[in-house]
């Protein structure tokens, strides 16, 4: 009665384990096939049954029921070193089950043997051959197992082959049996897994790219600027995804872009709208498929690919092998051959000695220029950067005719194919007339020129507007600023600015005149004012933002004195034309933050003592050199467009070393410094004024030292 009670209790508890799909796995008969009578086809459960099943506390295993109690794998038979992780091939491994019950054995390589005992290399699972207590040397080889003292633990044997790839998993059937017939509850896997020789490595199985985020629209061949390229690339397995705009990104990808790598951001899977926007990558679904997304931009040219880095990895954390470089680029047409204008030249008959020209053209990076005496261009020299004013000495020219000659080379490094050419006539014996002398006081008559008229204009200095900024479109009239002639009828006078900002010269007959605006606590400025045109800067260079005053005749644009230990910086590095500053610490009403950039305008609200405002001075003039690599005429552009500058592309190359090799540090943490410029300069001013060492950031030491050297 008492074993029939106990028969029936066994097959109740049979009964509710099969429904236990999410413990248990597999209640059939043991069969040929013991994967599929044992779990889902072609796999092997990996659950370990305990003694009392989480999903059914009522659930109690009864007394007497065969159970794996423990499983160790060691690298001696003596069974006194555990092994873990990986294991070469030509190493053995020994395994040791212990079970709660001494268990039936019977001898045998076939399906009779018990117990029932597996190793699964990769996904095929492969029986245990059960040999005698005694055996040893040839009777006991790799693939066997044998009962040790009791029949409650055996110890089983393998020899890595040279073959053997991927995961090694112990497990026992479920139709294992004690000497009393009792069966095992159900299908033991063994979660503690061994590696086979060298973990297989994830590899990039496909890259296709196309024209529309549903990908069925493929694309090859050429792209223009302005296209949107979504790439496809598919992985063997599914890969560690690290959400990140920066060195952390996993997959690590980049698309190659003639010679310049540009690092994908990788977003969310469900990232959508502008949370997936260009350079975006997001996964498509966890089997290791990736979409990303790139607007070609017009600065583009050349070939364009996708790279996959090798920190790239797998969920096991197992890396590519070797960078992929995928092999069927698309091709971005080169720009046409770009055409540089010049304003400033010397025109008819001149005598000057010393010729300063602005040099300008739409995506122009570049030029060289040649002047010559005589009617053809001579040879050229050094490449210079569009920024710099193209400024020689023609004094040693003999008279007569004069030709400058300037080429202008774009992103793509193509030169522009037909020169853009000025002539005039160097004559030294021309003298300029001298005129009259003239009272400076503007309230007495002075000599008056036929046609001559009044010549004035404004005198304006930036204000905040309701956001706080500084703009240039937003001033106030500088009262009390003198204003002195350096050129025409009226050189050597000088006036005084109304109120309102107003000036006035008296009865000229120029249309331009060379003005110096100077007031105690502004810094001194030197511009060319004219009646009918925009004001220019006194080398030539146009002053003018969109919303500047000065676009209207006559009117002057100032700020406020450079600080000494500012000017060396100034002079380090490109900035915006026309750079002004506003010291905004006393101004009433000021926001609670330090300063900022703004069109040409660098301010400060609040500094605490001179170190900081140094600080926040650099940092802010760092925004000026970055403004003035993307619009070297100031008229236009974005800081943010920096990072896509060489400079900008080497900082956060150096940025991501840094990263890698020594971390973040104290001026990385804000969230605002984490934004590429931002980051530049904090960590520029640090370095500009020693606040840091060497070691703290390695690569953007050597960055500076290569780009803006103090």
């Amino acid at each position: 009665m008492k074993s029939e009670r106990l028969v029936q209790s066994i097959l109740t508890i049979t009964v509710i384990l099969c429904a236990i799909g999410i413990y248990l796995t597999g209640c059939g008969e043991e069969t040929e096939n013991p994967i599929g009578a044992e779990g889902a086809p072609g796999t092997v459960g990996t659950l370990k049954v305990p003694d009392t099943a989480p999903g059914a506390p009522n659930l109690v295993i009864p007394e007497g029921t065969p159970t794996v109690t423990s499983v160790g794998c060691y690298h001696d038979w003596q069974l006194t070193k555990p092994l873990t992780g990986t294991v070469a091939a030509g190493k053995t491994i020994f395994i040791k089950v212990d079970f709660s019950e001494n268990m039936k054995v019977v001898v045998a390589d076939d399906k009779h043997a018990r117990p029932i005992l597996y190793y699964r290399i990769g996904g095929e699972l492969t029986r245990f051959k059960i040999a005698d207590f005694g055996a040893k040397g040839e009777d006991f080889v790799s693939g066997d197992a044998k009962p040790m003292q009791t029949k409650a633990s055996f110890i089983c044997k393998y020899q890595v082959q040279p073959e053997d790839r991927g995961e090694f998993v112990f497990a026992v059937g479920k139709w294992s049996i004690d000497l009393e017939g009792h069966t095992l509850p159900a299908f033991y896997t063994h979660k503690e897994q061994l590696w086979l020789g060298k973990p297989l490595s994830p590899t990039v199985t496909s890259v296709d790219c196309y024209s529309n985020w549903q990908l069925t629209k493929p694309v090859s061949g050429t792209v223009t600027p302005g296209t949107t390229v979504y790439t496809k690339i598919v992985f063997s397995e599914e890969m560690e995804h690290v959400v990140s705009n920066g060195a952390k990104a996993r997959p690590e990808l980049y698309y190659r872009i003639g010679d310049r790598d540009v690092r994908h951001n990788i977003v969310p899977y469900k990232a959508n709208g502008r949370h997936f926007a260009h350079g975006d990558t997001k996964p498509l679904n966890k089997q290791g498929v990736y979409v990303g997304k790139y607007k070609v931009k017009s600065t583009d040219f050349g070939s364009f690919t996708l790279v996959v880095g090798t920190e790239s990895a797998n969920k096991k954390g197992v890396k590519l092998p070797e960078e992929y470089v995928h092999a069927e680029a698309l091709h971005i047409p080169d720009p046409p051959p770009p055409t540089v204008t010049l304003t400033g030249m010397p025109t008819g008959i001149d005598n000057t000695d010393t010729v300063s020209v602005a040099v300008r053209g739409k995506g122009v990076t570049h030029y060289q220029y040649s002047v010559n005496a005589g009617e053809t261009c001579g040879d050229y020299g050094n490449s210079t950067p569009i920024h710099r004013r193209l400024t020689v000495d023609v004094s040693d020219l003999p008279d007569g005719m004069v030709t400058l000659c300037v080429l202008g080379k774009n992103l793509a490094g193509i030169w522009q194919t037909k020169p853009t050419t000025v002539q005039w006539t160097r004559d030294t014996s021309v003298v300029p007339a001298l005129l009259d002398p003239v009272v400076t006081d503007n309230t007495e008559a002075v000599p008056v020129t036929p046609g001559a008229q009044d010549f004035s204009g404004f005198v304006y200095t930036p204000k905040p507007v309701s956001t706080g900024f500084y703009t240039r479109s937003s001033v106030s009239p500088v009262s009390g600023a003198t204003v002195t002639a350096l050129s025409g009828s009226v050189s050597g006078q000088t006036v005084t600015t109304s109120q309102n900002g107003h000036y006035v010269f008296r009865n000229v007959a120029e249309s331009s005149l060379l003005l110096r605006v100077e007031k105690s606590g502004f810094e001194p400025k030197e511009v060319e004012a004219h009646r009918f045109r925009p004001t220019t800067l006194s080398s030539g260079v146009r002053a003018n933002f969109a919303g500047d005053p000065q676009n209207t005749p006559g009117n002057i644009l100032i700020g406020h004195q450079w600080t000494s230990d500012i000017r060396p910086v100034l002079n380090k590095m490109t900035v915006v034309h026309d750079l002004l500053y506003v010291d905004a610490r006393g101004a009433p009403n000021r926001p609670q933050w330090f300063g900022g950039y703004r069109n040409g305008v660098v301010f400060v609200y609040l500094a605490q003592n001179d170190t900081a405002l140094q600080m926040a001075l650099v940092h802010e003039v760092l925004h000026a050199h970055q403004h003035a690599l993307v619009s070297v005429d100031g008229s236009g552009g974005d800081t943010s467009s920096w990072k896509n500058t060489p400079e900008g592309r080497a900082f956060a190359a150096a940025r991501a070393r840094d990263w890698q090799q020594v971390g973040k540090r104290g001026f990385d943490t804000r969230p605002d410094t984490i934004v590429l410029r931002e980051n530049a300069a904090t960590f520029y001013s640090l370095y500009w004024l020693d606040f840091i060492g060497r070691e703290s950031a390695p690569h953007r030491f050597a960055w500076a030292d290569t780009w803006l050297p103090k």
